[in-house]
């Protein structure tokens, strides 16, 4: 990287790419310099990979210059129901489930779509700079990989929504299967007033804002499902804004795919699975009640987590 960022003005530009992104938005400035040292940038031809599901991974990429494409599954695989291919551009990160050891192997495919270069940056590299000169405050909590798998894996986070509570319990257990692991930064928006979506969210670790017309609504920590009307319900058009407070661990949930699911299950389809409960689930989310009755007037319930 020294060889491509000897020109002051380019080594400028690229620092304050790795500063405005996402992960290390408020890594403190030495930090920044250090972590520029140890990312290696990568150039991917139109069409080619940089990685592809079930590979198994402990890098994430920042998007230099370029698009990336990024869909579910590995190249070839059948197509199945869930969301869209998500496009990458300058500034965006990829892989960063696998960087921060969430997930042991990809769950999506990124290609470039175009010409594109990469920063890209591992694990053992950045826990080397990043424990001598102090990880950034907003992802410190993804130091705990323990903690981070256990809720990810964390199959009574789904049983104990409202709901979900009600349901066959082995059906729960292949929505949750069927979900994925997702993660979000500070100032994130999950979902935005009056646009449509078809997505849920399980917050398994973090805490949101609830915000209509630029109003905060209520702040709800994890333990809740957010936007599960667009999945179970007729009307996709979201009532209220959702911007994540701090880092956030969630898995998320389509419509296509609950759909699919449940189709499949009343088939007798889908197999029974083996369950383990728990060993330490998270304590009871508490959601303050009048939060919770302006939520659900507003025509997009958020239910949380039932006794």
């Amino acid at each position: 990287l020294k060889k491509l960022a000897d020109d002051r003005e380019e080594r400028d530009a690229f620092l304050a790419l790795v500063r405005n992104s996402r992960p290390f938005s408020d890594a403190a400035p030495n930090l920044v310099k250090a972590l520029l040292e140890i990312m290696v940038p990568v150039d991917l031809a139109e069409g080619q990979y940089a990685f592809i599901a079930g590979e198994r991974g402990d890098w994430m990429a920042l998007v230099v210059a370029g698009k990336l494409e990024v869909t579910m599954g590995a190249p070839g695989e059948q197509a199945s129901p869930g969301p869209s291919p998500q496009i990458v551009e300058t500034g965006g990160v990829v892989g960063d489930l696998a960087f921060f050891a969430v997930i042991r192997r990809r769950l999506h495919s990124a290609k470039a779509l175009q010409p594109t270069r990469v920063l890209t940056i591992r694990r053992d590299a950045f826990n080397a700079v990043a424990s001598r000169m102090r990880w950034p405050a907003s992802i410190a909590p993804m130091q705990d990989v323990a903690r981070n798998r256990e809720a990810i894996a964390d199959v009574d986070a789904f049983s104990r929504l409202d709901c979900f509570k009600d349901l066959d319990r082995d059906l729960v257990r292949h929505l949750h299967r069927s979900s994925s692991p997702f993660m979000a930064y500070p100032n994130d928006v999950l979902m935005r007033e009056q646009e449509y979506g078809e997505e849920m969210y399980v917050l398994l670790m973090g805490s949101v804002r609830i915000e209509r017309r630029g109003q905060l609504v209520v702040e709800l920590p994890a333990g809740v499902a957010i936007g599960e009307i667009a999945v179970i319900g007729a009307d996709k058009r979201r009532t209220a804004t959702v911007r994540c407070l701090v880092v956030c661990l969630m898995r998320s949930l389509h419509a296509e795919v609950f759909f699919d699911v449940v189709k499949k299950f009343q088939q007798g389809l889908c197999r029974p699975l083996s369950y383990t409960p728990s060993r330490s689930p998270s304590p009871e989310a508490v959601i303050h009640e009048e939060g919770a009755t302006l939520w659900t007037d507003f025509g997009m319930s958020v239910w949380g987590r039932g006794t």
